[in-house]
């Protein structure tokens, strides 16, 4: 029972970490496309 309970925090934590690195992803293209604008 409790090997199950470690097994979906496993998962749970991959999830928000994939979902963490997808929102980063994001922010760093706003961030280019932000230096962008004020450079050109």
């Amino acid at each position: 029972m409790k090997n199950l309970r470690l097994i979906l925090l496993v998962k749970l934590w991959l999830l928000l970490k994939r979902l963490n690195s997808i929102v980063d992803k994001k922010s760093l293209y706003v961030r280019v496309a932000h230096v962008g604008d004020i450079l050109l």
